[in-house]
């Protein structure tokens, strides 16, 4: 693949241009990093993100796009690797963690049932999102598209505009994408997935197998393995996209001949239907003692997997407008732009495409996807396997079609002078020029409340009172009964009235009387009573 180091607009112009994304998409738990080593797509190619690579330049596409979008960067707004390793390299390791015993009631299970099934169905074996989560997925998408938009155009005339259509897809957030159901939903598997971890790791093993063996793994052409990554809205390449403008008073001195740069940007979602996130937010695994965390949770997060990518700025029809050098040539950024006499759009100065030369070398290079050389097709049963195993992971998984917010008129391009060199990149040339990350919270970061597996049952205070029922009340019956307490109803796990009895008698014998032998446990009597039994206790 050729690289390009184009002359003309500097690392100062370049640094302008990733403050206004930076501006347009601040959100809280996140960061936008910009990269140093900007690719460019022609559209074709990225058309692998619906139903899988078609052709040799898709399946090549989505190899590159899924190795780089699941590189481990630090957390940094200058793109950078933590590492060498993938983020499916740190999944197959949370996979491996310990995980706390189940502490789930009967209760809770169907509590975690009803909202798997809102929020999921099965297809080939598979968990995919149902009809309900990919419509919230798409409204909620094309709402914070609407207000990154808005953050955008604060302070123009086109602010208004934007603010309706950002409370337009708001409203539909709220209503087609059901949010406070769903995000209820997403809550209860959180929460309750946390109280049988088994169960949730289990489902997360039936996605993906990242063994080195395993067929779940898709191939390159050139015979690399990754875990199929697409993004959302499959089909953004056709729809509208945002536009933004950076005029000379917003441009730093470094950049004194460029008069004006614009630009189309669209967010994607990366969707890795082979990765739950929850898994890093679950306080329910943990690691050996003495291994490296993913995340120390600090400001800014550094560990072995502090950050990883969650959406993609992609970025088209790069229009860049330069005053006349000093020595009076007309070239313009990365030398493919001639003055002319007004034969270019309107009626300034002459405008085509350019090699992309948009970025100064000394802030990045520019990398062209080129196509193959002639003769240099792949077999196509190496194409079929590539395309066979995309899907075995995907299957019906559909990747969200998110409506655009509400059409917003585009800024008119004013004409350039005719003495200006204008240089812009084709439509069909998309640049992936920013992700933004979303850093992780310490983890792993155990609950000291919960009972791991091999180590000594936990009873918390709380949960042991009389018309309590659950697995702790039994572990404590079961203590009064080895201790010789009259007990006739046994070991049910419910606290009633001969529960009671029992451990009002155990009070006794620990020396209590008075009302603190009224047979409700204090902290006291049962850590003394744990401590004999050989469980833990929490007050």
């Amino acid at each position: 693949m050729p690289e390009i180091q184009p002359q003309g607009v500097d690392a100062g112009a370049v640094a302008a241009v990733a403050a206004r994304l930076r501006r347009a998409l601040a959100a809280e738990g996140t960061v936008v990093s910009v990269p140093a080593l900007v690719t460019g797509y022609d559209a074709e190619a990225l058309g692998f993100a619906g139903a899988g690579p078609a052709t040799a330049e898709q399946a090549r596409a989505a190899a590159e796009f899924a190795e780089l979008v699941n590189r481990v960067p630090l957390a940094a707004p200058v793109w950078s690797r933590a590492g060498t390793e993938h983020l499916w390299d740190v999944y197959r390791d949370v996979l491996g963690a310990e995980l706390a015993a189940t502490t789930l009631s009967a209760e809770e299970q169907g509590r975690y049932s009803a909202a798997l099934s809102l929020l999921y169905r099965f297809a080939q074996g598979r968990r995919v999102p149902s009809r309900v989560y990919l419509d919230y997925q798409s409204t909620r998408h094309a709402a914070l598209a609407a207000q990154a938009a808005l953050a955008a155009g604060e302070g123009t005339d086109r602010e208004p505009a934007l603010r309706q259509a950002r409370d337009a897809a708001l409203q539909r957030w709220r209503v087609e994408g059901r949010r406070a159901e769903v995000e209820a939903a997403l809550l209860d598997l959180d929460t309750l997935g946390d109280k049988d971890p088994g169960q949730v790791w289990a489902g997360y093993r039936t996605q993906f197998d990242p063994g080195p063996g395993s067929a779940d793994w898709a191939t390159g052409l050139d015979g690399s393995r990754y875990a199929p990554t697409g993004f959302a809205p499959a089909g953004i390449l056709d729809q509208p996209w945002s536009q933004l403008s950076i005029d000379a008073a917003e441009l730093p001195e470094t950049a004194a001949r460029i008069e004006s740069l614009s630009f189309e940007y669209a967010l994607v979602d990366v969707v890795r239907p082979w990765l739950d996130p929850a898994m890093f937010r679950s306080r329910a695994w943990r690691f050996p003692a003495g291994a490296q965390p993913l995340s120390d949770g600090a400001d800014p997060p550094s560990g072995r997997c502090p950050a990883y990518v969650e959406s993609v700025v992609l970025v088209r029809s790069l229009r860049v407008v330069c005053a006349p050098s000093p020595a009076g040539g007309g070239q313009g950024p990365g030398g493919g732009v001639e003055p002319g006499g007004g034969e270019g759009p309107g009626a300034g100065g002459q405008e085509r495409p350019t090699g992309l030369g948009f970025l100064d070398p000394a802030f990045a290079t520019l990398v062209l996807r080129a196509a193959p050389e002639e003769g240099h097709a792949p077999a196509p049963d190496v194409l079929a396997e590539g395309v066979r195993r995309w899907q075995r992971v995907v299957g019906a998984h559909e990747f969200a079609a998110a409506e655009a917010p509400e059409p917003v008129p585009p800024e008119p391009t004013p004409a350039a002078p005719a003495d200006r060199a204008v240089s812009t990149t084709p439509p069909s040339t998309v640049l992936l020029a920013a992700f933004v990350l979303r850093l992780l919270p310490a983890c792993p970061n155990p609950d000291p409340a919960l009972v791991w597996e091999g180590e000594q049952p936990l009873v918390r205070l709380a949960n042991v009172q009389f018309g309590k029922t659950n697995e702790e009340v039994r572990t404590v019956q079961r203590a009064l009964l080895a201790r010789g307490r009259h007990l006739p109803t046994g070991a049910t796990g419910h606290f009633g009235t001969a529960t009671r009895a029992a451990y009002a008698a155990e009070q006794r014998a620990q020396g209590f009387g008075g009302s603190d032998a009224d047979g409700a446990p204090g902290c006291r009597s049962l850590t003394t009573l744990g401590e004999e039994a050989g469980f833990r206790v929490l007050c």
